[in-house]
């Protein structure tokens, strides 16, 4: 009985403890970018997020990219690291950078399917 208990909680405070980590790199990454930064939380930045017509690169298939109408990039999905207007956006909490992470993931599969998959296999002559 009581591995039913024990179980569930070491798996949620593991979980906790990854995605903290996870987080932890994120901070980490926009700091360590040398740009000026904020902070958001998970509403403010899905608003963000809304705003921004996404582009992805054919080489990072779980990265976000926005351009100006220069075409220089400013905003970016892109390493662990957020960026809108040029600035890079730190995430409050492990919680709220999990539910960001989870929403572009979303996005992506939404908004850009994968073409590059293989539905069937050919025999090469």
């Amino acid at each position: 009985m009581d591995f039913f208990i024990i179980f569930p909680v070491l798996m949620i405070v593991l979980g906790l403890l990854l995605i903290s980590i996870d987080w932890s790199v994120h901070v980490d990454m926009v700091k360590g970018r040398g740009a000026q930064y904020g902070r958001a939380n998970y509403k403010k930045i899905v608003e963000e997020f809304q705003k921004v017509e996404w582009e992805r690169d054919i080489y990072f298939n779980n990265s976000l990219f926005g351009s100006d109408s220069l075409g220089g990039t400013i905003d970016e999905y892109h390493a662990n690291i957020i960026k809108f207007n040029g600035k890079g956006m730190i995430i409050k909490d492990p919680i709220s950078y999990l539910l960001v992470k989870i929403y572009i993931k979303r996005y992506i599969k939404q908004n850009f399917e994968d073409n590059r998959k293989i539905s069937e296999w050919r025999q090469w002559e």
